[in-house]
């Protein structure tokens, strides 16, 4: 939590926070109510048969979603472009890479200039007005750690490889990044350590570990709050009275 939440904490009846190890950062625990964030529940509802259809995937193939934000993360972007050659060659996975709307040009224009890509198993989007069903349909997603993705993706048992951004209010993403990694639902890797064979490595390694790959997914899901928006209610209702 950020220096303006602990503040107005010591003004409220109630403190919400997305995870258990958010407890900590405030003084008076007796406030603080775990209740996941709201996001969550509007990401429910949507199959993975539906995703597939919306996107137009394979679906007997492994599907890993890359995606920096609405804005794109440019650290992500540089890296994905590098990666598009080998993950071409993986033919058993598809990849819906969204780049975010800054960076798509940018993106087009570099596999304009480099010919036989092969890109059948890859689509690039600036932006994806249905993230919902999109994450539906993934197996494997690559993102920072931002609270809200960190809902949507745990809250649909998808395993994940966090990118935390560095430059966010006291490190928040890492902390929320480190919550997933040390829970088995993600793997952590630092912006300074990322290198696109390793990124490459990661998405293999996990996408031909089908195990590995459900037990992430278990852990994934538990670590997520489903009823978050009904529990904060509750909490607006108790405090109504």
């Amino acid at each position: 939590p950020g220096v303006t939440n602990k503040i107005l904490s010591k003004f409220a009846n109630k403190v919400c926070v997305s995870f258990e190890a958010s407890k900590k950062y405030f003084r008076d625990l007796d406030k603080v109510e775990v209740t996941g964030n709201p996001r969550a529940y509007e990401v429910l509802g949507s199959s993975r048969e539906e995703g597939i259809k919306y996107l137009g995937l394979n679906p007997n193939k492994a599907t890993v979603l890359i995606v920096g934000g609405s804005r794109g993360a440019e650290v992500i972007n540089q890296n994905a472009l590098k990666m598009l050659p080998h993950l071409s060659k993986i033919s058993h996975a598809q990849f819906v890479y969204v780049t975010g709307q800054v960076y798509y040009d940018k993106v087009v224009d570099y596999i304009k200039k480099r010919e036989n890509l092969g890109l059948d198993n890859i689509i690039i989007k600036p932006y994806l007005v249905e993230m919902p069903l999109a994450l539906s349909a993934a197996d494997l997603v690559i993102s920072r750690a931002g609270a809200t993705t960190l809902a949507e993706i745990t809250v649909l048992g998808i395993p994940s490889i966090l990118i935390p951004s560095p430059n966010v209010t006291n490190n928040h993403q890492y902390l929320n990044a480190k919550v997933l990694s040390e829970g088995g639902a993600a793997e952590l890797v630092n912006e300074e350590d990322l290198t696109p064979s390793l990124l490459v490595n990661k998405i293999i390694e996990l996408i031909e570990n089908k195990k590995r790959l459900y037990e992430m997914s278990l852990c994934s899901e538990k670590l997520s709050y489903p009823d978050s928006t009904r529990t904060i209610f509750r909490l607006l209702k108790d405090i109504a009275k």
